[in-house]
């Protein structure tokens, strides 16, 4: 039987870190290492090094953004603003620290998605791993994987392209789609047991996140006094890290 290992990734995408650096002009297919050296310099024009990518992606391991500071120019990009401050002050709060609601009944982070990237699968045959589109709660997919008990192809979103999978037998074959919806023809064997612990010990390592996320948070939401004064934000900086890592029960309509 073959093995299932699922990586918890996040997105950086070079051309929202570059400066006025012009991309290469081949596919990345064609200029893999072009294409690695112009990731590795778009970040590093905005100050972020050290980091490797999943060869031939643009995600990277949940793991290895390991510092707070790294989170929190993170959080910044995802949200758009020059500060977790300034986002957070154009929230309409207060918030209740701990239903995360306003007056409004709105969640603090209404129309807010988990961090981008997604969970690739790892095995001895191969890898899928997510392009874009994807977040951190396509942990649910992998989970709706292990479910498949036919030989009907089940479709799972993992973002663009999309993958499907299908039992044969005690074990589960999993297929990346193109983006035209057609088969790649690489399919990946894999253990229906090993992948229902892999999804077990991916939520662990996501759990891991969501308390790295909380310090990050706090002290912005206190500077933004987005809570009744006097109200602990840290319930609310937990709720919030839980939809980020992609852990909260919510999802955008």
């Amino acid at each position: 039987m073959k093995s299932a290992t699922l990586i918890p990734v996040l997105e950086f995408d070079p051309f929202e870190y570059r400066s006025d650096r012009r991309s290469p002009e081949r596919s990345i297919e064609d200029a893999p290492d072009e294409w690695a050296h112009f990731w590795r310099d778009s970040l590093a024009d905005r100050g972020v090094t050290g980091l490797a990518p999943l060869d031939g992606t643009w995600v990277v391991p949940v793991e290895d953004v390991d510092s707070a500071e790294l989170l929190e120019h993170v959080l910044v990009l995802h949200f758009g603003e020059d500060s977790l401050v300034e986002y957070f002050r154009t929230l309409a709060g207060p918030f209740d620290p701990a239903s995360a609601m306003n007056a409004e009944g709105e969640l603090i982070f209404d129309g807010v998605t988990p961090l981008r990237g997604g969970i690739a699968l790892a095995n001895e045959v191969g890898r899928i791993t997510p392009e874009c589109c994807g977040d951190l709660s396509n942990w649910r997919e992998w989970q709706n994987a292990t479910r498949a008990t036919s030989e009907q192809w089940l479709k799972i979103w993992l973002g663009h392209p999309e993958a499907r999978v299908r039992a044969r037998g005690d074990e589960l074959v999993v297929q990346k789609l193109l983006e035209t919806g057609d088969p790649t023809g690489d399919m990946i064997p894999v253990d229906a047991r090993e992948l229902i612990a892999a999804t077990e010990r991916v939520r662990g390592e996501l759990r891991v996140l969501e308390k790295r996320l909380c310090p990050v948070l706090e002290p912005a939401l206190l500077a933004a006094e987005i809570t009744p004064e006097g109200e602990d934000v840290g319930p609310l900086a937990r709720r919030f890290a839980e939809h980020l890592a992609g852990l909260s029960e919510f999802t955008l309509d």
